[in-house]
């Protein structure tokens, strides 16, 4: 489900002779919870990125002798809370995930219409059967699998601290490897960068964190 996509999902309604819907309500709250995690895993992502750059300046011979905010605790404080972050992000995708096929269940005979009135990214109110939004639900579960590298951020962010003098003695080596993390979670950053400019209200917490850094 792309954000493209569910955002104007957010608006779906009946029409207003209609009764209240509780499966409709249930919809629009796993959608509303589906954009809390990505913005989640791109908060999570920040702080991997912030991780590399401090070890990074720890490890640089140039800012010996220059005050700075960066210590190891800072890193061991840092590095917690992003795997407690990145953790959570991948146990609820699991959760979102086995939600949605319930979604699409109970919706595959369902030809109830909702309407979802105009937006950016559409210029007219769509008419839309209710089994269509959980067969659409379903079509975009591959973007789960794009954040299923949750599981191993978390593992990567809560291990820094303790690679920042591990495996080698030599700081140039060390230095490179973390440069190159840095460069991956960049990498990361230039591709969810569209979705902070088109959808700024939906990724306030990752949008304001990137901001700080990139």
């Amino acid at each position: 489900m792309s954000l493209r996509r569910s955002y104007p999902w957010l608006f779906m309604q009946f029409p207003s002779s209609a009764e209240p819907n509780h499966l409709l309500t249930k919809i629009l709250t796993k959608i509303i919870s589906f954009i809390h995690l990505i913005d989640s895993n791109m908060l999570a992502a920040q702080m991997g990125y912030q991780l590399a750059t401090d070890a990074m300046i720890l490890l640089d011979p140039e800012e010996e002798g220059w005050e700075s905010d960066v210590s190891l605790e800072s890193m061991r404080e840092l590095s917690v809370k992003g795997q407690e972050t990145a953790q959570s992000v991948a146990d609820g995708f699991r959760d979102v995930k086995q939600q949605i096929y319930k979604i699409a269940a109970s919706t595959k005979d369902n030809t109830t219409i909702v309407f979802v009135p105009p937006d950016p990214t559409h210029t007219e109110t769509l008419k839309i059967p209710m089994k269509e939004i959980g067969t659409g639900l379903v079509a975009n579960l591959n973007l789960l699998n794009e954040f299923s590298r949750c599981g191993r951020m978390s593992k990567t962010i809560s291990k820094a601290p303790i690679r920042l003098y591990s495996r080698s003695n030599d700081a140039s080596e060390r230095l490179s490897r973390w440069a190159e993390m840095q460069q991956g979670f960049q990498q990361y950053y230039n591709v969810v960068n569209s979705a902070h400019e088109r959808f700024p209200e939906l990724l306030v917490s990752s949008s304001m964190a990137w901001r700080a850094v990139a």
